[in-house]
């Protein structure tokens, strides 16, 4: 019985590190992600009259991809930011859109439209949206796709 509870407390204290671990790794990921977009908003291009975001980055986080794009619209006063990264070897877009251009430009009809480009599929809400699938390689196909849907 006694090294039943040993082998029990053992058990326990794996599992216990094991989740400490996976949250560093979360974290760390998510501070990778941020370490590669430090002057995007400076960098955004001005499409029509809609200032645009977008640029791959290297995270196989979709979680902090997520979080990474609604970041960096909350800095923008108006615009769209639109992140790209490889996951499982297949492309993920992500699209967020500030509430002043969301009922011109929704999210889910922007991520829809263009990830066809990259023969991924997705969709959401106006104000954020997401795809998954497709070639990561036609990342830049994706968001000549992006900008060609603000100039119509």
């Amino acid at each position: 019985m006694l090294a039943r509870k040993k082998w029990d407390d053992t058990v326990g204290q794996l599992q216990e590190q094991l989740k400490k671990e996976r949250k560093q790794l979360e974290s760390l990921k998510k501070e990778q992600a941020r370490s590669q977009t430090g002057n995007l908003i400076d960098q955004a291009e001005t499409v029509g009259d809609v200032k645009l975001v977008a640029a791959k980055i290297d995270s196989d986080d979709i979680k902090a991809l997520r979080e990474l794009v609604q970041e960096l619209s909350g800095k923008l006063d108006s615009g769209i930011v639109a992140l790209a990264a490889e996951s499982g070897g297949k492309l993920a877009l992500v699209v967020a859109v500030t509430a002043d251009l969301q009922k011109r430009y929704p999210a889910g009809k922007i991520v829809s439209t263009a990830a066809t480009a990259a023969g991924a599929r997705g969709g959401g809400k106006p104000a954020l949206a997401q795809a998954g699938g497709g070639d990561p390689e036609k990342s830049d196909a994706v968001f000549e796709a992006i900008r060609e849907f603000l100039k119509d």
